[in-house]
């Protein structure tokens, strides 16, 4: 019994393991797909828009609104505003101000024209708002002329935006003072000024943590798809897996030893010293070091974040090649798939065979038509077959499981750590006959490093794991920041604000 049972906890650290490498790739897919898709720009410039028009309108708002106020009370079409002031302006910028010209037309058709005229005003005004905040200082973007220099540029900022994805509460402040309504607020006096800027950064930081929590929200219903086809493509069925691990101790030893190496070669990486948690996660606030080397820290912490990128998804590679390598049944040599039938014969057994009768005759094609009419003979015998729909569900819980994420995996893993050494106690108590035996804390302790408390210490934890609390900036370096970016450089502050 106390065999068995150790058997079952290291299968359940070996699955837990393969479910953090395969967490890990998703995340890695998942960050892809937000930079393709540009999504966390598109979060931010929804964000500062909602911002404007709650909090920012009210103190500056007329400021932003003269010049598309002016262009409707001469009688200018909305769409014809939209489309003369957003150009030049960021594809996103350009589609919410049309996006804001097509509501404006619509109330003014159901008899509404000063409503329509005040929204149209105050989403432009919201759009132009968020484009300069987000406008990254160091790229001069000039219109391309020729239609390949505009299919060139559309491409390359889908890889590498001109704007900022995400900003802190300091360089928010900073940003803002080189804009229209920097103009406006820095025309106050400083005991003015400084209680303004204080309620403006309140309240961007408010609206950062709402929009925050929705997009990590968003981010996990897009892990959970990934996951499930991820799972389904690379064909991960969580039962058969399992079942592995516990027939085969020795598989999920070697499993487990994998992964500690790796997670040993994390934390050597997370001891090194890091960043601040700012450059490191792009949110949050600073407390010190309003400098010109800041921008430099930035950048630096936007190319560290791609290099650790690009670091997560070799190492997942290279993890996934030693499980494979190590008997476990991940791939589409495995049934349904059955790409290898000797692999798994005794599943695979009976595979219909793909015939190539388009090959020889449509050339090119032939091998896309063959794989397609291949398909609903494969299906049949898939679905026709017993284990079929339990593939099909094993699988779809796979990617469930998957998209559970990295974090509760490795808690999972922890927490099975801990019992590990009883078990392995009991398993030589069992084995030798004896009638009693002690557990000292040594052997409990051994399988996981604790603060004592009982609750894992930070630095033993990947650096993805880990958290830690914002802090908030002061209204001196609010005002600081504010003052020392309209004057640039090396500048004096105005005299109205020294």
């Amino acid at each position: 019994m106390g065999v068995k049972m150790l058997d079952l906890i290291t299968a359940i650290l070996a699955f837990a393991a393969i479910m953090i490498m395969l967490a890990t790739l998703v995340t890695v897919l998942v960050e892809s797909v937000q930079k393709v898709f540009r999504m966390r720009r598109d979060g931010l410039q929804q964000m500062l828009e909602g911002l404007y028009e709650t909090s920012i309108r009210g103190q500056v708002g007329a400021q932003l609104e003269r010049a598309s106020s002016a262009a409707v009370s001469k009688g200018e079409g909305f769409h014809s505003v939209a489309k003369s002031l957003g150009e030049g302006s960021d594809s996103s910028i350009q589609s919410s101000m049309s996006s804001a010209a097509r509501e404006a037309s619509r109330l003014a058709s159901q008899e509404k024209k000063d409503n329509a005229n005040e929204y149209f005003v105050r989403k432009v005004a919201a759009a132009q708002f968020a484009e300069q905040l987000m406008r990254n200082p160091i790229f001069d973007r000039i219109p391309a002329r020729s239609a390949l220099g505009r299919i060139m540029g559309w491409i390359r900022r889908r890889l590498v935006t001109d704007d900022f994805e995400n900003i802190d509460t300091r360089q928010f402040i900073e940003q803002l003072a080189n804009t229209e309504a920097g103009d406006k607020l820095a025309s106050l006096a400083e005991q003015e000024l400084k209680p303004l800027l204080r309620t403006i950064s309140y309240q961007f930081e408010r609206f950062g943590e709402a929009a925050s929590d929705y997009f990590a929200r968003r981010a996990w219903v897009l892990s959970v798809v990934i996951s499930i086809l991820l799972a389904f493509a690379v064909n991960i069925d969580s039962v058969r897996i399992f079942r592995t691990l516990v027939i085969n101790p020795s598989v999920s030893g070697q499993v487990r030893q994998s992964f500690e190496a790796l997670k040993a070669a994390n934390v050597e990486k997370a001891a090194q010293p890091a960043p601040s948690q700012s450059e490191e996660t792009g949110t949050g606030a600073e407390t010190t070091g309003l400098d010109a080397s800041s921008n430099r820290g930035r950048s630096d912490a936007a190319k560290d974040a791609d290099t650790k990128l690009k670091e997560a998804l070799e190492q997942t590679k290279e993890a996934l090649a030693k499980f494979n390598g190590q008997g476990i049944p991940i791939g589409r040599d495995y049934f349904p798939f059955c790409g290898t039938v000797d692999v798994d014969k005794d599943n695979c057994d009976g595979v219909p065979p793909q015939r190539e009768k388009f090959t020889k005759t449509v050339g090119f094609f032939g091998p896309p038509l063959d794989w397609l009419s291949y398909q609903p003979h494969w299906v049949r015998w898939v679905f026709a077959r017993a284990n079929g729909w339990w593939w099909f569900f094993s699988t779809l819980l796979a990617g469930g499981l998957i998209g559970l994420g990295a974090p509760f995996w490795y808690d999972i893993y922890r927490k099975a750590a801990l019992v590990l050494p009883v078990a392995q106690v009991a398993a030589r108590f069992v084995s030798s006959g004896r009638k009693t035996v002690t557990i000292t804390p040594q052997e409990v302790a051994s399988a996981v490093t604790t603060d004592g408390t009982g609750k894992p210490n930070a630095k033993s934890l990947p650096r993805a794991l880990r958290r830690s609390d914002r802090a908030t900036i002061s209204p001196d370096d609010l005002y600081d920041a504010f003052i020392r970016a309209r004057s640039g450089p090396g500048a004096m502050p105005p005299a109205s604000h020294r």
